[in-house]
């Protein structure tokens, strides 16, 4: 009898027990707990790791900690157990809720299966060339908006080396970028978890003002861009495999060069589709060695949260940079 009393006593208490992380969960949804920290709650059990959820989240670490924080306010107990590096297990009550949480979180997915809706809303970080932001490019950025409305896009304009560091990083999903051609090879090749594209290989040009007396020079004036460019690498490795004296005359972006050397306080590096008939172009004749060559690259990493979206994202900016580029003449190559 005594042991009948205590198996009764143990299941109405495993009840009590069930009954309390039921109504702790539902106060958790009645106090609005979004469907995201849900499931960041549900990566951190199984991860172990703020790190990386936070990763795989496109989040900082201290930014995951929070919202578990909060989920634990919500519920009015702890979930996980801390220590400073990080999770290392989770609390008792903590083992009982994930599973409702993975019921809550399957049981929605299910449902938006079953209307055709993506089940949440997918976040890309894009990174894009300093240079490949005039109006017929951002306009296939806002075609993507338009084309990808359960997509959320980050787009960062940058330098050559900061988009190469961002995918090493994981801070990019789709990257464009352009490399020097004697590094094109070796960029692909340090970073087998992306997928590589070679768009199109362009050549560079030294451009002056028509009025610089480039006779009167004894060290050549530059107009560059920022550490980290592709052009002022172009243009170093040129002048310095020669021996050719040079100092920076000016320093700034993409347009502010461009009016540098418009105003001939500069020689500046430019593609040769962007030349125009601003300037002149320089050659071997009049001192000035040849440029190597760019490569345009297009990267996707791999463990991308989304690959479809991840893909037509690349795809759009690749159409857009070419309806914004177009095919060099014959007498301009």
């Amino acid at each position: 009898m005594p042991n009948s009393i205590a198996s009764e006593t143990a299941k109405n208490g495993s009840k009590k027990e069930k009954g309390e992380e039921r109504s702790k969960l539902r106060n958790a949804f009645a106090r609005r707990a979004t469907l995201e920290e849900l499931r960041i709650l549900v990566a951190v059990a199984e991860c172990r790791s703020f790190k990386l959820v936070a990763d795989t989240f496109h989040l900082s670490p201290p930014a995951v900690s929070k919202k578990v924080a909060r989920i634990e306010e919500l519920l009015g107990a702890p979930i996980v157990r801390r220590r400073k590096q990080g999770v290392i297990g989770l609390t008792d009550w903590g083992e009982m809720l994930i599973g409702r949480a993975r019921e809550v979180l399957e049981k929605f997915d299910a449902m938006a299966a079953l209307v055709g809706a993506p089940s949440r809303h997918t976040r890309l970080h894009v990174g894009l060339q300093a240079d490949m932001t005039g109006p017929l490019f951002l306009e296939g950025v806002a075609e993507l908006n338009q084309a990808l409305p359960t997509t959320q896009l980050s787009v960062t304009a940058s330098l050559s080396e900061q988009l190469i560091g961002g995918l090493g990083n994981r801070e990019f999903d789709v990257a464009l970028l352009t490399v020097l051609e004697t590094a094109s090879a070796s960029t692909m090749k340090a970073m087998p978890a992306c997928d590589w594209t070679e768009l199109a290989v362009e050549p560079l040009c030294w451009v002056a003002n028509r009025r610089l007396s480039l006779a009167d020079l004894d060290s050549v004036p530059l107009a560059l861009h920022p550490d980290g460019c592709v052009f002022r690498n172009a243009a170093r490795l040129a002048l310095s495999a020669i021996n050719k004296s040079h100092w920076v005359a000016f320093n700034g972006d993409v347009h502010s060069v461009r009016g540098a050397v418009q105003r001939g306080i500069g020689i500046g590096v430019m593609r040769r589709a962007d030349c125009g008939d601003e300037g002149v172009i320089l050659s071997a004749e009049d001192g000035f060695p040849p440029l190597q060559n760019v490569h345009l690259l297009r990267a996707v990493r791999r463990d991308v949260q989304d690959r479809d979206a991840a893909d037509r994202v690349a795809q759009v900016l690749e159409a857009a940079w070419r309806r914004s580029n177009p095919p060099l003449a014959e007498s301009q190559v």
